[in-house]
């Protein structure tokens, strides 16, 4: 390229070649504010209402994904509250990478691959994006509305990159 043979049009290039490669490892606060927004304004659509009189509690445990570098470990617990609402935990061992994005999603699919062949959050499905991930070591807890026995998987999404960290499958826990 003759853009190339010139030194300062190489030193921009150059410059803009490390910003690039630099950001793929860049760290960033959310600064939003930490309540969840669901599709539906508030409240999970699910067809069958809670009807349970004692509070449901699924869990699961986190498997990292085997297809690439990214891994999580810990546990995931969905407790059904009296009110209707849902509170969501991840345990005090919970772990997974740094990356931009990372975020809980709750399903009913044993896979977040789409129509068009990525990973995504399909709210047609029933998909819920919980939260973005407040940290991605130690526990943490997140309130929603809706019925803890809707969902069969958990799953860590970093939503930008449309890359999957890991699952973990959900069942009920004797109480």
């Amino acid at each position: 390229m003759w853009l190339l043979k010139h030194w300062s049009v190489r030193c921009v290039f150059l410059s803009f070649a490390a910003v690039i490669v630099a950001s793929c490892n860049a760290r960033f606060v959310d600064i939003r504010e930490s309540r969840v927004m669901l599709p539906d304004g508030g409240n999970i659509d699910n067809s069958e209402a809670c009807t349970a009189t004692d509070p449901v509690v699924v869990a699961g445990t986190f498997i990292g994904n085997s297809d690439n570098q990214y891994d999580v470990a810990g546990n995931v617990t969905l407790s059904q509250n009296e009110d209707g609402t849902m509170t969501v935990d991840l345990s005090s061992d919970f772990a997974t990478q740094q990356a931009a994005g990372v975020y809980l999603i709750l399903t009913k699919r044993d896979s977040l691959i789409g129509d068009d062949g990525r990973p995504g959050v399909d709210e047609a499905a029933g998909d819920v994006s919980v939260s973005i991930l407040e940290s991605v070591i130690g526990p943490q807890s997140f309130g929603i509305s809706g019925c803890s026995e809707a969902f069969t998987h958990a799953w860590i999404l970093c939503k930008p990159f449309g890359i999957v960290f890991g699952e973990a499958e959900l069942s009920l826990e004797a109480n």
